[in-house]
C-alpha cells in the first residue's frame, strides 16, 4: 500500500475537516505514480490555493518527493473580508497543526496569506508539478486561477479544480465552460467526478489518462465509464459517484 493509499486509512485524517471524497486520492496516486516513476519529470513545486484545514493539500502532500516544497495559498483567518462569497473559512491553526501531525514532511509547508489576484506578485516559484484550486468561487476569481495554473503548470503536471458540479458555486462551471473555449489554453480536463474536475497539458493528456486508467483501482474504474463532453458528467443523475472519463 502507498502511502497516500494509506494516509486514507489513517483516523486522524479522517478526523480532518474538509470535503473530500475518499476515492480522490486514488486518482492523485494513480497519477504520481505515472509522473514519477514513468514520465520522469522532475518533480516541481506543489501548490494549492484555498487550503482550508489541509484535507487535499495532506493528499497533495503525500505525493509530493521530499525535500519538494509544498505551498499553501489561502485567505485563513486573517483576511475574511475578502472572502466576498464564504466559499469556506480557512484556519491557519488548525492548518499547521493538521500538517505537523499527519504529513510526511512538515518542515516543508510554506503557508501564504492572499487572495489569489496577488498570487502572481508573490514569491511563490510560479512553476507547479501539482496544483490545487479550491479559494474563491466566484466566476472571477475561477478564471484568475484556471489561467494561472494554465500558465505555470509542468508537462504532465496534474491540475485539481474543485466544486466544478457543486450547484452552490455555479460560477466554477461557468468560468471553466468558457476556459475551455479558448483555443491557445495549454491545459485540458481529462477526468471529472467526486465535485472535482482534473486537469494535465495537451501535450501528456493521452498517455496521462491511459496511465491513469491502469493504475486506477477496480471499484473507482467501475465508476468511471462515462465517455464525452465535460457537461455531460455535471449533469448526469448521480454525478457526484462518476469519475468521468473526458475525451474531448
Amino acid at each position: 500500500m502507498t502511502r497516500l493509499l494509506a494516509l486514507n486509512e489513517l483516523d486522524s485524517f479522517k478526523q480532518v475537516n474538509g470535503w473530500m471524497h475518499s476515492s480522490v486520492p486514488c486518482a492523485v496516486d494513480a497519477w504520481a505514480d505515472y509522473y514519477i516513476n514513468e514520465l520522469k519529470e522532475n518533480f516541481s513545486s506543489t501548490l494549492e490555493i484555498g487550503a482550508h484545514h489541509g484535507k487535499l493539500f495532506l493528499v497533495l502532500e503525500a505525493v509530493t518527493p521530499l525535500p519538494i516544497e509544498c505551498y499553501a495559498y489561502d485567505l485563513f483567518e486573517d483576511l475574511q473580508s475578502l472572502n466576498i462569497d464564504s466559499s469556506g473559512k480557512g484556519s491557519k491553526v488548525n492548518f499547521i497543526e493538521n500538517v505537523s501531525s499527519i504529513a510526511k514532511g512538515p518542515d516543508r509547508l510554506i503557508p501564504i496569506h492572499g487572495d489569489s489576484f496577488s498570487i502572481r506578485h508573490s514569491q511563490l516559484p510560479h512553476r507547479y508539478s501539482l496544483l490545487s484550486i479550491d479559494g474563491s468561487h466566484t466566476r472571477e476569481h475561477t478564471c484568475f486561477d484556471l489561467q494561472y495554473a494554465n500558465d505555470t503548470i509542468s508537462p504532465g503536471g496534474l491540475i485539481i479544480l474543485d466544486d466544478f458540479t457543486n450547484p452552490h458555486w455555479l460560477g466554477v462551471m461557468e468560468d471553466t465552460l468558457d476556459f475551455l473555449d479558448n483555443s491557445n489554453r495549454r491545459i485540458k480536463p481529462i477526468l471529472a467526478g467526486y465535485n472535482k474536475l482534473f486537469f494535465t497539458t495537451i501535450s501528456q493528456a493521452s498517455t496521462t489518462l491511459k496511465a491513469i486508467d491502469s493504475r486506477i483501482p477496480q471499484h473507482l474504474n467501475r465508476l468511471s465509464t462515462l465517455k464525452g463532453h465535460v457537461v455531460r458528467c455535471a449533469f448526469s443523475p448521480g454525478h457526484s459517484a462518476i469519475c468521468s472519463r473526458l475525451s474531448d
